[in-house]
């Protein structure tokens, strides 16, 4: 009978020095490794392109630069006619008054502007 017959299956601690008996340390170096800090990443061309985005809003046609393939983008309810769609487009319409929705709920909202179109049309802005 060898030696490891005799082992209890339950001893674990036992079994364990056995088996690690031929197991040496690693050699360590004795300084502590270097951490250096890693820069923080960012998109190569950034910079560039945020430049080159503002550029073109500002000297670009805004026709051109919303489209990209030609066509202008339109949208009117059945309720508008062709013939405002056209002052439109012709730019015949000029702003009259403006308003501020940030920071308002949606029923904040719709309520400031009904008041809005209401006040507006009893100034008689078009």
């Amino acid at each position: 009978m060898s030696r490891h017959d005799d082992d209890k299956p339950d001893d674990d601690s036992g079994l364990f020095r056995r088996v690690m008996a031929d197991a040496r340390p690693l050699q360590q170096d004795s300084r502590a490794p270097e951490h250096k800090e890693k820069p923080k990443p960012r998109a190569r061309f950034f910079r560039d392109d945020e430049k080159a985005a503002l550029s073109e809003t500002l000297h670009g046609d805004i026709e051109e630069i919303e489209t990209g393939a030609g066509e202008s983008l339109r949208f009117n309810r059945p309720a508008v006619g062709k013939q405002t769609m056209r002052k439109l487009a012709r730019g015949n319409f000029s702003v009259q008054n403006e308003i501020d929705l940030h920071g308002l709920t949606v029923p904040e909202a719709k309520n400031a502007l009904r008041e809005f179109v209401s006040e507006s049309c009893y100034r008689g802005h078009t």
